[in-house]
């Protein structure tokens, strides 16, 4: 038969069989053999070399007219007592010659096909006849089926056959059938398509060389491999798994047994290719995952805008009321409630100006001016400004004494400035020293703030410049703000074509550098 089937296709596959060519009933392996053939081609009859039944369906020993019961082994001569022009037919097909026969059973018309069966190398091993539906006759139809001879026609069982490849062949996944010999018996075309194999590499029939082919494609070759043999042993366990390949291409692998009746004669694998819908699963997971945390991200940033924008309300809402009462009585307010309210006012202008400039980033529309910068000046200044807000921080600034210009907007890189340094006094609540460098480093200018201060875990200091991404060890209760500093002095870094960095080990404190190239 073709290789979509059966087995290998031989130039004598349907001719004649010599006495030399039979392989008798009491060879080893041939009833298994015969009863697989028999399954594929949906035989209702199988019968050995030597004329006995290896299998018989119930359908047909009801057309014989004789009572339900086991048949097997028997000769077709007695298990066919009732339907004799089937007998003749099945003779005739242990020579060697296919056909088509009709005949008269139990009342009804009935149509056979049979053919001869053989083995790979050409062997005869027996004979197969499959049924067609049985139609109503009248009795003189029935009279006559008796004479009934047998019609050969080779074009139905080529067309037949020609049916039985086309439909395995249009199968969309790759199969392949190995019985218990390790002997591959059926696969299809798509089964070759999928691991680049050809008709000629599987003519041996042999299971293990094309199993170490395949294997060459897979990335994990071991457990392939040692998957595959395992059910090469006989076993009622359905398998599904993933194969990844080389190339990028994902198979959906299922493994079942073969089965005739309740005995198992082997095993089905199919192969079918999943790339586009594993790629689309893993894409709706990232976009799932993504739309999780930007709800974490807002529910975040809400609790600590909240937190944030409402702290410096209450004590310029109570330095105001105080400011109330005594002009309110003819007398003059005291200016330290007014510089405390000043305070609170610019806390609040600061936190605005960071949500605005956030959304900026976010919608690409951050604007810098560009003009020269002698950068440990402006270092200097903001140094300056520092050293009055903290009475339990030194502010040290180590510039180099050559002139470091730079192209930039000045107000934005101060802008950066006074965040690492607020940051550097915010998060060492013990006092301490915040040392400010600014150096040359080859064509750029780098600037670094280091402090004595609580310092960052390191697993989280990728996520320092993420947008209100806060530290496990600086909650908002005990240092606020927004998170969203960080992520602006990065942003405002790159735009000048820098970078911003940072190292640290918790409770040693933190240095964040940055670097700016120097004007040309």
């Amino acid at each position: 038969m073709t290789k979509a089937h059966i087995h290998d296709g031989t130039p004598s596959g349907w001719g004649a069989a010599t006495r030399a060519d039979v392989l008798r009933p009491g060879t080893p392996s041939v009833s298994p053999v015969l009863l697989q053939m028999g399954t594929h081609l949906q035989a209702a009859l199988v019968v050995d070399a030597s004329g006995r039944v290896v299998f018989m369906d119930d359908a047909l020993v009801h057309a014989t007219g004789g009572r339900k019961g086991t048949r097997e082994g028997r000769p077709m001569e007695e298990a066919l007592e009732g339907l004799p022009w089937l007998t003749g037919a099945l003779a005739t097909a242990l020579e060697g010659k296919a056909g088509v026969h009709e005949g008269h059973g139990e009342g009804q018309r009935l149509k056979a096909f049979v053919l001869p069966l053989f083995s790979d190398e050409g062997s005869l091993l027996g004979a197969c006849a499959r049924l067609q539906l049985p139609e109503p006759v009248t009795d003189e139809a029935a009279r006559g089926a008796a004479a009934d001879g047998p019609s050969p026609a080779p074009e139905s069982l080529e067309h037949m056959n020609s049916v039985l490849r086309a439909t395995f062949d249009s199968i969309a996944e790759g199969v392949i059938v190995v019985d218990l010999n390790k002997r591959v018996t059926a696969f299809n075309k798509r089964f070759l398509d999928i691991w680049g194999l050809t008709e000629e590499m599987m003519e041996e029939r042999d299971a293990e060389p094309v199993l170490v082919r395949a294997a060459r494609s897979v990335k994990n070759p071991e457990w392939f491999t040692s998957r595959i043999r395992q059910r090469f042993e006989p076993s009622a366990q359905e398998d599904v798994d993933t194969v990844e390949l080389l190339d990028g291409r994902i198979l959906e692998r299922k493994s079942l047994p073969q089965r005739l009746g309740e005995a198992i004669i082997g095993r089905v694998w199919s192969y079918r290719e999943v790339t586009a819908e594993r790629h689309a699963e893993a894409e709706r997971e990232r976009l799932l995952g993504e739309a999780q945390e930007a709800i974490r991200v807002r529910d975040d940033f809400l609790s600590i805008a909240a937190h944030e924008l409402k702290t410096p309300l209450t004590p310029l809402k109570l330095h105001l009321q105080r400011m109330r009462q005594e002009g309110a009585t003819g007398g003059v307010s005291h200016a330290r409630h007014v510089d405390k309210s000043l305070m609170q006012v610019a806390r609040l202008t600061g936190l605005v100006n960071d949500l605005l400039d956030t959304s900026r980033i976010q919608a690409g529309r951050l604007t810098l001016k560009h003009g020269p910068i002698q950068l440990q000046e402006l270092a200097g200044e903001v140094a300056s400004e520092l050293r009055l807000s903290s009475a339990h921080h030194a502010v040290e600034l180590d510039a180099s004494s050559e002139p470091l210009m730079v192209l930039g907007d000045g107000d934005r890189l101060a802008q950066v400035l006074v965040n690492l340094m607020e940051n550097a006094i915010k998060y060492s609540p013990s006092g301490g020293t915040v040392r400010v460098r600014v150096l040359r480093d080859d064509g750029h200018v780098r600037v670094s703030v280091q402090d004595e201060g609580i310092g960052i875990p390191q697993d989280q200091q990728a996520h320092l410049f993420e947008r209100f991404f806060r530290a496990s060890n600086a909650p908002i209760s005990g240092f606020g703000g927004l998170g969203l500093g960080l992520y602006i002095c990065r942003d405002i870094v790159e735009r000048h074509g820098g970078r911003l960095w940072v190292e640290s080990e918790l409770g040693q404190g933190a240095t964040f550098h940055f670097t700016v190239p120097l004007a040309r």
